[in-house]
């Protein structure tokens, strides 16, 4: 089965049906679909690797109190963004500390409502 690109080509759920029932799935394994379908576990990955990355968080920020301390250690503006997902969803622009304390909440919320987990991370923008 060759997924074409977009929702099967990266759902590692699908890879692993297509595998129970011995078809064979065009594409990279479940492993690296899952990896990168987590961008703050991904982000980890590269650095590891010494692959150069964005400054931001290492992992996911699960607080206001932690999302403000980065941003200040960062310099702003910042973003706020979904750890699984894409297309803009989750995502959150924040150019002072008001702006974390107004965004945070729906970024997490945008998050878990369009991608069923409300994980974010944050990034120098």
């Amino acid at each position: 089965i060759h997924p074409g690109y977009g929702f099967l080509a990266e759902n590692s759920r699908f890879v692993d049906i297509c595998n129970q029932n011995n078809l064979i799935f065009i594409g990279p394994p479940t492993e690296a679909i899952s990896l990168a379908g987590n961008k703050s576990k991904a982000i980890e990955v590269m650095k590891k690797n010494k692959i150069p990355v964005i400054p931001g968080s290492s992992g996911n920020v699960n607080r206001i109190k932690t999302a403000l301390k980065l941003s200040r250690r960062l310099g702003y503006p910042v973003i706020i963004k979904a750890s699984f997902g894409g297309g803009g969803k989750g995502m959150r622009i924040c150019n002072n500390k008001k702006d974390i304390k107004t965004h945070f909440l729906l970024a997490k919320s945008e998050s878990e409502s369009s991608f069923g987990n409300g994980e974010v991370y944050i990034e120098k923008y």
